[in-house]
């Protein structure tokens, strides 16, 4: 306060020198920092380890078969536009993202459940396909604790599916089974049928009561004539 009430022509001069002294400083300072920014991220961006790992996303993306060729164009072009708007502290964070990713997507884990999911959507039809509301995790758009998630899903999905197959396995083995089962005691039972008529055909050749032969030779003969040409008739002379 007493700076200012004692203020002189000089005393006003030499104010408005420091402050413009203190503004060139203070702009020169935010420079130099901006270009030390600059430069970090630059040195962050042409970094061989990530540029190693977008190489390795790049591979992946043409051997895959979740996207078509628009997509992929799509996905590149989106990511330069993320890396080219990201500073230091985003570039790493971004770059351990994708390699967790990319460990995701090169796993054993990965390659089945894909494997699966691919034979089982090609397999169903449409409308049923979207009732098992099976589908594949978006990748591009996924950080790597979603797409780890999205794959637990998927394989609690597969194990559960599997049981239920080896469980009608399990149903329609057993049901063979006991239809031949069946069918051999059905058989059995044919042929012991047939060895009972055999046997009864046996026991009847050896009892003439029940051979239709027999029975005919042991009727009464009556016969309707007199053997030896012996008769009786009556005539106009008596009897002869």
């Amino acid at each position: 306060m007493c700076i200012i009430g004692l203020q002189t022509p000089n005393t006003k001069a030499l104010l408005r020198k420091a402050t413009v002294c203190l503004v060139a400083l203070c702009v020169l300072s935010l420079g130099r920092a901006s270009a030390g920014a600059a430069d970090s991220r630059d040195a962050a961006t042409s970094s061989p380890t990530l540029r190693e790992s977008l190489h390795g996303f790049d591979e992946w993306l043409s051997a895959q078969s979740i996207y078509d060729a628009s997509q992929v164009d799509q996905i590149k072009a989106d990511q330069q536009r993320r890396l080219a708007s990201m500073n230091t502290d985003e570039l790493a964070d971004f770059h351990r993202d994708l390699d967790a990713k990319l460990s995701i997507l090169s796993s054993a884990e990965w390659q089945e459940t894909m494997a699966w999911l691919s034979s089982t959507l090609s397999a169903a039809a449409p409308s049923y396909a979207q009732q098992l509301d099976l589908h594949y995790p978006d990748v591009a758009r996924l950080n790597a604790a979603q797409l780890q998630r999205a794959l637990a899903g998927l394989e609690r999905r597969r194990w559960s599916e599997h049981q239920e197959s080896l469980a009608f396995e399990r149903m329609r083995e057993t049901r063979l089974s006991m239809h031949q089962r069946q069918l051999r005691a059905d058989e059995d039972a044919r042929e012991r049928a047939l060895d009972r008529a055999v046997m009864s055909n046996r026991f009847s050749e050896y009892h003439p009561r029940h051979h239709p032969v027999q029975q005919r030779r042991r009727r009464p003969f009556y016969p309707p004539y007199a053997p030896f040409g012996f008769g009786f008739g009556f005539g106009g002379f008596g009897l002869f």
